[in-house]
């Protein structure tokens, strides 16, 4: 494909696919490149697997695999692992244009923190995403208001559903009634290293849709994640 530009591969766990997208995104301001291929993928291998087992962070009390994953729920245990890719082509708006581009959406803004806390475990005090989440608004020029819908993180561990939840909250105030807030790892299992790409382009199609993706297997809503989590 004569593709000549800057080339990146980002080994950064669950948020590769994304972070891979802010590079991208910013190689094409910066005057680098006009147009970028981006995406990641992930396929299971039994050694990594048995790391997350070991971790204690997959579901491990529901004998359907459809229902393992239930983000958001009281009586969650943790998530299914997945497979998959996701691809995309990014482009400069005047570019895709000219070109008669059907256009899905656009990146108003992004940003990366990290909570310097632990390597797997998560800081239930922590600021860091109310921060990133801040942040990521004020550079999209977008009040808190202007937000429909939120693709979360939503792994259906007991400590990360809750810190997200809690942190949306924080983050939007009085906005987060409104907000839907939903996690596809209910459906697809936890991609790792695709999952920011694939849970992307599922929010880009939500958008020229007009429909909010639900939460599977959410029967008994944790009344500590008070979110609109889209149940079912």
């Amino acid at each position: 494909y004569q593709l000549y530009g800057p080339r990146f591969s980002h080994s950064t766990a669950c948020s590769s696919g994304l972070i891979d997208i802010l590079a991208a995104v910013r190689a094409i301001r910066d005057g680098r490149c006009d147009r970028a291929l981006v995406g990641s993928a992930e396929a299971i291998h039994p050694l990594f697997a048995a790391g997350f087992h070991r971790m204690r962070v997959l579901a491990f009390d529901a004998d359907d695999p459809t229902r393992a994953c239930r983000p958001f729920d009281r009586n969650r245990s943790g998530f299914g692992m997945g497979e998959g890719a996701a691809m995309f082509v990014f482009e400069r708006l005047d570019l895709a244009l000219d070109r008669g581009a059907k256009i899905y959406a656009e990146i108003l803004g992004g940003h990366i923190l990290a909570c310097a806390y632990h390597v797997t475990g998560l800081d239930a005090e922590s600021d860091a995403l109310v921060e990133l989440i801040r942040i990521t608004l004020k550079r999209s020029g977008l009040p808190p208001e202007a937000i429909d819908y939120i693709n979360a993180h939503g792994t259906g561990t007991q400590q990360n559903d809750l810190l997200e939840a809690s942190s949306i909250r924080r983050a939007f105030g009085a906005a987060t009634d409104r907000v839907c807030v939903s996690a596809v790892k209910s459906m697809l299992g936890h991609l790792v290293n695709a999952s920011g790409s694939v849970e992307l382009a599922i929010t880009t199609l939500a958008l020229r849709d007009g429909f909010v993706p639900p939460t599977r297997n959410l029967s008994d809503p944790d009344p500590e994640c008070r979110i609109d989590c889209v149940p079912n």
